[in-house]
């Protein structure tokens, strides 16, 4: 009966040791920043309903991202929306969370693969900006995380060789007459390295 019962006295002594080393092995570095960044003036140009716009951050002739509006009837809540995304290519990703939206940055903000909170990097994201929601009644209201940004910052990373750049784009919105202002835009010209906004 002792011999079990040391066996068991053995088991619990050396398992917390074991789980130990195993989440030390797991935890995350501190992420490493690089100053070599690469930048694109995108001279104020607005996007307004039913326009669209796209853009080449790393200069190698393919659109990283556009700009959209559409067009959305909701029967169910008898509304229609003007609406305006962030819409990824293909080799492009974009931080998401469950609701499909974007972290909203301000200057100075950290963009990497680990700093948001139930968030995953998702590539070819089509992410709702802001909405004008015009209703039968005549009330119409505007709805989204970026309906009243101004000169604020939306994270995303290009995709080449299986390694992420990391990027941001600077951009405002305004309601009245309802616009995407798109400022500057950056990317990191080495991989996997984390780069601040608008930095």
């Amino acid at each position: 009966m002792n011999r079990y019962f040391l066996l068991a006295v053995l088991i619990v002594v050396l398992s917390p040791a074991c789980r130990k080393s195993d989440l030390e092995k797991k935890a995350p570095l501190s992420p490493t920043y690089t100053s070599k960044i690469k930048y694109k003036n995108l001279g104020n140009v607005q996007v307004a309903f039913n326009k669209s716009y796209g853009c080449d951050i790393d200069g190698d002739g393919i659109r990283d991202f556009f700009i959209t509006t559409d067009l959305i009837g909701r029967p169910a809540e008898q509304t229609d929306c003007r609406s305006y995304f962030f819409t990824g290519a293909f080799f492009t990703y974009s931080p998401v969370n469950d609701n499909e939206e974007t972290p909203l940055l301000n200057e100075g903000d950290t963009i990497g693969k680990t700093i948001y909170v139930n968030h995953n990097w998702y590539n070819a994201s089509n992410l709702l900006l802001a909405e004008k929601v015009i209703t039968m009644s005549g009330n119409d209201f505007w709805r989204g995380k970026w309906k009243e940004a101004s000169h604020q910052y939306l994270a995303f990373a290009i995709e080449k060789n299986e390694k992420k750049y990391y990027a941001w784009l600077e951009l405002s919105f305004v309601q009245n007459p309802g616009v995407v202002i798109l400022h500057r835009a950056a990317i990191a010209e080495e991989a996997e390295k984390y780069i601040l906004a608008g930095k």
